[in-house]
């Protein structure tokens, strides 16, 4: 998710994983590395952390494996109810949400947040439908399962950003307020100028880290104003 956000908006956000029951600086498995390369990601720098009230506190986005970690991020901190949702859920409900109109990356997530939280319902039918599959220890089928739903979770954030973000680019003639359809949007609802860059973003595997192409942006690109500090903080629950 990282990678993916850096390849929109570099250094606007800031993307961090930790656990309940981790132990910290434990390695991702082998499964879930294997499944991360396909994908085009690297894992081999990852070490597990344990996640901690600061940790959700500072975070202005929580973003749970399942409904029970999202409880349990609730329990730690009661004031993070509002920006905290199960991964699905979150990006179930993001595409109902128009996105804020002359804002920056990280405002318009800001703004993004309250307005999820304000139409967040259960999902239709089995409200596990909102939870993502735990792998650990299990079979290749279940990592299977788990990279089914959680790689179109994802997706969908990152769609959402590029839609946004073409929208401010190209605002619609006449000035006309897109509403909840930001950017052009071509067959099937998708920004015909994002697949070139979903299809980039699968061939980015050992890029250097965030910290590393934060500094080689600003070294680029003096209008780069984004860093760890002033960005957007998304801290995405991991169940191991």
């Amino acid at each position: 998710m990282q990678s993916g956000f850096d390849d929109i908006a570099l250094c606007r956000f800031a993307v961090r994983s930790a656990g309940t029951h981790a132990r910290a600086g434990d390695r991702a498995t082998p499964q879930v590395i294997e499944i991360a390369r396909r994908l085009g990601v690297s894992l081999t720098e990852f070490r597990a952390r344990r996640l901690s009230a600061e940790q959700i506190r500072s975070a202005d986005l929580i973003l749970a494996m399942d409904r029970s970690y999202r409880a349990a991020v609730v329990e730690i901190v009661p004031q993070a109810l509002h920006r905290t949702f199960t991964l699905r859920e979150f990006a179930r409900t993001l595409p109902q949400v128009p996105a804020e109109r002359g804002a920056s990356a990280d405002a318009r997530w800001r703004s993004s947040v309250v307005l999820v939280g304000r139409r967040r319902s259960r999902a239709a039918g089995d409200p596990a439908a909102d939870d993502i599959v735990d792998p650990f220890l299990r079979s290749d089928a279940v990592h299977r399962e788990m990279t089914g739903q959680l790689v179109p979770a994802t997706g969908a954030l990152l769609q959402w950003e590029v839609s946004a973000a073409a929208a401010e680019r190209d605002p619609p003639p006449g000035g006309a307020d897109p509403g909840n359809r930001p950017g052009r949007l071509g067959a099937g609802g998708r920004d015909p100028r994002s697949s070139g860059r979903r299809r980039r973003l699968g061939r980015r595997v050992d890029r250097g880290s965030h910290a590393e192409r934060c500094v080689a942006g600003d070294a680029r690109r003096a209008r780069v104003r984004g860093s760890r500090d002033d960005g957007l903080h998304t801290l995405v629950r991991r169940t191991s």
